[in-house]
């Protein structure tokens, strides 16, 4: 896994749900969205991140992307039933746990970057 690519590809997820949430996306489908293997990323902690799996920091990252992927898909619902300010509000919201779970991923990210990269 290039940690870089999986990094740019997970800021992706914000600009795919503003344009969701102002209807110039993709229409999304909360329960494809909330598994957490139908992304690069997830596929890797699912796969291949395992052989990193006695590590906290993966720990770390497995949980803080199960959470992103389930408040993705709380966003991805307020969208379907028409309710975008409530869909803004989740996206946006610094305590969220769309925000904290993305923070969490970019940190646990950065820090087996050594590890997967290798010396």
């Amino acid at each position: 896994m290039n940690v870089g690519e999986a990094i740019a590809a997970h800021g992706q997820w914000k600009v795919r749900l503003r344009g969701a949430i102002s209807g110039q996306g993709d229409r999304l489908d909360a329960a494809t969205v909330r598994q957490e293997n139908q992304c690069e990323l997830g596929q890797w902690i699912l796969g291949e991140g395992q052989r990193y799996n006695t590590l906290p920091v993966f720990t770390e990252l497995r949980q803080a992307h199960a959470e992103f992927h389930r408040a993705a898909a709380d966003i991805i619902e307020a969208v379907n039933q028409g309710d975008r300010a409530t869909a803004e509000r989740l996206l946006d919201d610094i305590a969220g746990t769309y925000r904290a779970n993305s923070r969490r991923i970019l940190v646990a990210l950065q820090k087996l970057q050594p590890v997967v990269s290798g010396p």
